[in-house]
């Protein structure tokens, strides 16, 4: 581990992986991204039952388009959102997830009453992370930088595979990283499967 990690390095990281991820060709990345999402594909099917619940995230910017449709042919999704500071993940309807803008009130009205669209996840058998960057050896990752994947995974009271999803480009060997930053047990990217 590094010792004097500060915001700044991690920062520094991010913007300098950003910009790389930033150059790959459009066409490279949709080559890239359903290379990705056969491999996850193989790493789910080999750890989980079918109908197994896998905690997905809506990918931003240049992140990988891993395949949410064919995962939901085989498997039950569930979809980070906030409420106030903590992330939580609901399963349903992929739209109306992305879609609801006031998850507080969602959360605490209409929870109470049976709306069958989307209700809460209790029961993740694996979790697939974003990341920035990624180490390849000791799976830590560099997240986005607003730490609700890493408060997540660090209150959680049952074991779940958790599954970072890059590009190769993006598995680096100088990650700084702090106590509080949590791997992941694998990471998936176009080229191969770290275990």
């Amino acid at each position: 581990m590094m010792n004097e990690v500060s915001v700044s390095d991690k920062n520094s990281v991010r913007k300098r992986v950003k910009d790389l991820v930033g150059q790959v060709e459009c066409q490279s990345r949709l080559t890239y991204d359903q290379s990705i999402a056969s491999n996850l594909i193989a790493l789910l099917n080999d750890l989980l039952e079918e109908k197994n619940t896998v905690g997905a995230f809506f990918p931003i910017g240049h992140e990988p388009r891993f395949g949410l449709n064919q995962l939901s042919d085989s498997f039950v999704l569930g979809f980070p959102v906030l409420r106030g500071d903590e992330m939580i993940f609901c399963k349903g309807d992929q739209a109306a997830i992305q879609n609801e803008k006031n998850w507080d009130y969602f959360l605490d009205a209409k929870q109470s009453e049976s709306d069958e669209r989307i209700q809460v996840c209790q029961d993740i058998n694996a979790l697939l992370v974003p990341g920035v960057a990624f180490h390849g050896k000791n799976k830590k990752r560099l997240g986005r930088g607003k730490g609700y994947y890493d408060k997540y995974l660090s209150k959680r009271t049952r074991h779940f595979y958790t599954i970072g999803l890059c590009y190769e480009l993006q598995v680096i060997e100088e990650l700084p990283f702090l106590d509080h930053d949590m791997p992941v047990d694998y990471i998936v990217t176009e080229q191969k499967v770290y275990r």
